[in-house]
């Protein structure tokens, strides 16, 4: 009841979402806040906070600490309505790719709008998306470093239509007939595109000379995905207040505007120049920015990628005039710990500021002077002798979460420094699922990228509806998945059913499953936008509400969805179907089954409506998947044929350190996890033969993991190894950890029941 009364309270309702409000659509500059969508790592987490406080505020003599709640939010909003109101105070950007030449693989995709597009501004299609400063670099050292190196964070290139990569390694064919921005003519104005042979002819014959004045590659390859051509247009939103020089630094070919009146900036590609220009007061802005260099695959020019800022002072120069009579910065910082304040003091009620001040303290420690791969062990060591030592599911749910999710912020962002957009690789799925996604707001269709699916369906999806709310950043997904993972491992932690309440076995497995989900191929995978990751917290979903008492209707959904991102999962599914079943932890109930038929049925439907075919999927023995066959499979197996694909199939779903490619893709402390955990399910194995325990509910988990498993004997595995085989080793913990337990209470009930007779036969 003191639930319903706190979500009823309308000054906690108000508080909640003014604080929402605050974060999300107001501009913090201390922290690089830029409103919605939620691009930046700390703002997604800071929201996911907040969500977090207001779900679990369940006690009702919070009442005063609600109105100080109130209080400070509706303090900082004063500030946050003046950030709002001001927000005009910026260039918009409209990005071009009219000058970067398209893939001809099939199904490739480019944006029609004539400004590409961007999650963080999907409502209006003349413009990509709106710029605070022109201060766009390279954070390499390395000027032969490419787009992946700089803060351009171009995420329309995760379009098919730039599908380019090195083709030979695969043994196909380069398109040769693909076209790059070479040279120009004899009256020194850009000639092209044409193809490498074109230009080879043009310039034997004189016609026409290098253009960016770099050492070409002369072969007939695909260009470059780490230097993809764009063009660019800034118009600045209000009139300029300086009346003074600014720097300018900038490679390609640069035009900028005063006033209408044309700057003709020399082109360079290669090296950064610098040159002054006079900006007087009161002027309207435009620049055009081109960024044509378009080498092939393999070629390394040693020279910069795009480069574009105006500076003043050597800092990046804010050219619009803005109404805050304070300093920005000031505002900012006071906005921020208005509302961090709030939160210390939601989340240490009848608790201690030391836990707090602790877990700040060990975030700047480790984020200045540890290493990174030293920083892992320290933080989650860290975590655990504090839970440890506050462990109390009532009074400590928000310190836990918020001291280990504060924590993991650090191990996710730092996997990739250079901005927020990762730039997936050519040829893999990623790209596919990051374009199909963009197809679907684009085109305002489900039909996201194929008439018949033939890549997994669901994750296009999810991940198109994620990017609503976290716009281009590849970061905040990963800080999200994070976050997720940091709960439910909470969660199953403080669960009092979970491995038979035993603090050895929960911690064991928590400790297990960290490593697992932060190894660094692991986080690589949630990092570049596979599919695997969302089945990875589904799957936690299930191990925490199959050990609670109450009956879970939904539990029965989680198998649905599985197959429904990856069906190389089918299988494992349909045990994990009869286990909640079996351990009647689930019915069907009216809602539940149309959910979970909605669900197996949408690919149907999806294919049917858009293909003309009623099927689940396109080809699902396609030899591109199944890189064994069940004959080559079953040769092996009975010595007839022995075959080398079925070994190098076997060391990677065994996670074999002895093969050099398995230990490199997985790591060794990985691997070594896996290994031990390998051989202790046979030790379980062994032990329930033995004590004859090898029950129903037994054998059902055993064919579950097997399921998910087992399937990679024939299924591809080593492809961006180990993400196909993660969920397989998560069931494998959990039973083998699950069981022990289990053996381990059994012989302790034992041991007392003996006890209690003994001291029943000595009272008689």
């Amino acid at each position: 009841m003191n639930k319903l009364k706190n979500f009823t309270n309308p000054l906690f309702l108000i508080a909640y979402f003014l604080t929402l409000f605050v974060i999300n659509f107001v501009d913090i500059n201390l922290l690089k806040f830029d409103g919605f969508p939620m691009d930046n790592p700390y703002q997604l987490l800071l929201t996911l906070l907040t969500t977090l406080i207001f779900i679990n505020s369940y006690n009702d003599q919070n009442l005063n600490l609600n109105l100080l709640f109130l209080t400070i939010t509706l303090s900082t909003l004063l500030i946050g309505l003046n950030f709002y109101l001001n927000h005009k105070s910026e260039f918009t950007a409209c990005y071009k790719t009219d000058f970067t030449t398209y893939s001809n693989l099939e199904s490739s995709f480019v944006s029609p709008q004539e400004c590409q597009f961007s999650y963080n501004n999907i409502g209006d299609p003349n413009i990509t998306r709106k710029e605070k400063h022109i201060n766009f670099y390279s954070v390499s050292e390395n000027l032969g470093t490419g787009i992946e190196f700089t803060n351009w964070n171009l995420h329309f290139f995760n379009q098919t239509g730039f599908n380019f990569y090195d083709k030979n390694f695969y043994n196909f064919e380069s398109d040769s007939s693909i076209k790059h921005w070479w040279g120009k003519d004899l009256d020194n104005s850009p000639f092209g595109p044409l193809t490498m042979s074109e230009f080879k002819a043009k310039r034997e014959s004189k016609e026409l000379e290098d253009f960016f004045g770099l050492g070409i590659v002369y072969i007939e390859n695909e260009p470059s995905r780490s230097w993809l051509p764009f063009s660019v247009e800034f118009k600045g939103q209000k009139p300029t207040v300086y009346d003074q020089d600014l720097k300018v630094q900038y490679t390609g070919e640069l035009v900028i505007y005063v006033d209408n009146k044309p700057y003709i900036f020399e082109t360079e590609y290669r090296k950064i120049k610098t040159k002054t220009i006079f900006i007087p007061k009161n002027s309207n802005l435009k620049i055009d920015y081109k960024y044509r260099y378009s080498p092939v695959v393999g070629n390394h020019p040693g020279a910069p990628y795009a480069h574009l800022r105006i500076l003043n002072d050597d800092m990046p120069a804010k050219l619009f005039n803005k109404s805050l009579t304070l300093n920005d910065d000031l505002l900012s910082a006071i906005l921020f710990f208005s509302i961090l304040i709030s939160f210390y003091l939601s989340l240490i009620t009848r608790e201690s500021f030391k836990p707090i001040l602790l877990a700040i303290v060990i975030y700047y420690f480790c984020n200045e002077f540890i290493p990174e791969r030293v920083q892992g062990l320290i933080l989650f060591t860290s975590f655990l002798v504090i839970i440890m030592k506050f462990y109390d599911k009532e009074k400590s749910t928000f310190f836990h979460i918020y001291f280990f999710s504060f924590l993991t912020t650090i191990l996710t962002t730092r996997i990739n420094n250079f901005n927020f957009v990762k730039y997936t690789y050519g040829g893999g799925d990623a790209l596919k699922y990051e374009s199909w996604a963009q197809e679907i707001i684009i085109q305002k269709s489900l039909r996201a990228g194929e008439d018949i699916f033939f890549y997994m369906p669901g994750y296009r999806y999810l991940i198109s509806l994620l990017r609503v709310f976290v716009g281009d950043s590849h970061n905040s997904i990963s800080v999200l998945y994070s976050f997720l993972v940091i709960v439910l491992l909470y969660l199953i932690f403080s669960n009092r059913k979970a491995f038979n309440n035993n603090l050895f076995f929960k911690s064991i497995f928590v400790v297990s499953i960290y490593v697992i989900m932060f190894s660094f191929s692991v986080k690589s995978n949630v990092l570049e936008s596979y599919s695997e990751w969302p089945t990875w917290i589904i799957f936690l979903l299930f191990i925490h509400f199959i050990n609670k008492n109450e009956k879970n209707n939904f539990l029965l959904i989680l198998p649905f969805l599985l197959v429904l991102f990856r069906q190389n999962q089918l299988i494992g599914a349909i045990f994990l179907v009869a286990l909640l079943i079996q351990n009647k932890k689930s019915h069907f109930t009216i809602s539940v089954s149309a959910a979970s038929l909605l669900i197996f049925f949408f690919p149907f439907l999806h294919n049917f409506y858009y293909g003309g075919k009623f099927t689940f999927y396109k080809d699902p023995f396609e030899s591109g998947a199944y890189y064994i066959t069940p004959i080559e499979l079953l040769k092996h197996l009975f010595f007839i044929d022995k075959s080398d694909s079925v070994k190098f199939h076997i060391d990677f779903l065994f996670a074999n350190q002895f093969n050099q490619f398995v230990r490199e893709l997985g790591g060794p402390v990985l691997l070594s996890l896996l290994n031990i955990y390998l051989l202790m399910f046979v030790i379980i194995v062994i032990v329930k033969i033995y004590k004859k325990s090898f029950d129903l509910n037994f054998v059902l988990q055993c064919l579950m993991v097997s399921g998910f498993l087992l399937v990679h004997l024939i299924y591809q595995v080593h492809t961006y190894y180990p993400r196909h085989i993660i969920i397989g080793y998560l069931a494998l913990i959990y039973v083998t950890l699950s069981n022990f337990a289990e053996i381990y209470s059994e012989k302790n009930k034992i041991l007392f029941s003996k006890n209690e007779s003994i001291d029943d036969s000595n009272i008689t």
